[in-house]
């Protein structure tokens, strides 16, 4: 009975080592496993955050070339700023020094100081009919202009350099090659002053004096009506065409 309790306490003794032995390599092997893995996550850390380090350093060299683009920029604004400042500054003194602008002349005086227009019959235009007219043409609410396309461009040429005219709305088209253009008193005053002055500069030696007289003659004569005793109250027309028919004044066929 004593060698079997023995034997039993051997055989106890040696399960026991053994399963100390399995305990111990079953720790070792798992230690080795855990720690490969930890050396794993360490270097996917390290790897992220090298990448992550490399990255913001770029931006920040990025960022820092804007900024110092943005900081050139400003110091160049602010010089263009200071150059402005002095220009306005220097404008300003030369306007508060410069002498006045001489009073601009009365329609009568300037008809008086320009070279006096040659008419279609060699003889010169009446220059004190022109106060006259600029006033009928002042008391005109709207005035419409019948022409041919190539003559309204000549009128809005003469016309657009004084400082009176004023653009129509609108410019209708009739039909054909003409236009319809409704002409204000004010800028009548305008068409009326620069042919004046177009037909004196040119003497009878260039188109263009043929065209401002023959404009001014016909212009004339339709503004001049609205002002005389029997008045009707009819809308002012202004027909530059030969082929139109009278329109309410059979001396002046071709404007009314």
């Amino acid at each position: 009975m004593a060698w079997s309790n023995r034997s039993d306490t051997a055989a106890v003794l040696e399960d026991n080592r053994a399963a100390r032995r399995e305990v111990g390599d079953a720790l070792g092997s798992g230690l080795a496993e855990l720690r490969g893995t930890l050396g794993h996550i360490r270097q996917e850390l390290l790897d992220a955050v090298t990448s992550g380090v490399a990255d913001l350093r770029t931006e920040n060299r990025e960022l820092r070339r804007r900024l110092d683009r943005a900081v050139g920029e400003l110091a160049e604004a602010r010089q263009d700023i200071a150059r402005a400042r002095t220009d306005v500054e220097s404008l300003r003194r030369q306007l508060l020094e410069a002498p006045p602008d001489p009073e601009p002349l009365a329609p009568a005086a300037a008809a008086e100081d320009a070279e006096e227009p040659v008419g279609r019959d060699g003889a010169p235009l009446d220059a004190a009919r022109l106060p006259g007219l600029l006033r009928c043409a002042a008391g005109i609410a709207s005035a419409t202009l019948l022409c041919h396309r190539d003559t309204w461009a000549f009128v809005l040429e003469q016309a657009a350099r004084d400082r009176h005219f004023r653009a129509p709305g609108q410019v209708l088209s009739p039909g054909g090659d003409r236009v319809e253009a409704a002409l204000s008193g004010r800028s009548l005053i305008a068409v009326l002053t620069s042919l004046w002055h177009t037909a004196g500069s040119g003497r009878g030696a260039t188109g263009d004096w043929a065209l401002a007289v023959e404009l001014y003659v016909r212009i004339a004569a339709a503004v001049e009506r609205t002002g005389g005793g029997g008045r009707s109250g009819a809308a002012v027309t202004i027909v530059l065409d030969d082929r139109a028919g009278d329109v309410g004044d059979e001396e002046a066929p071709t404007a009314s």
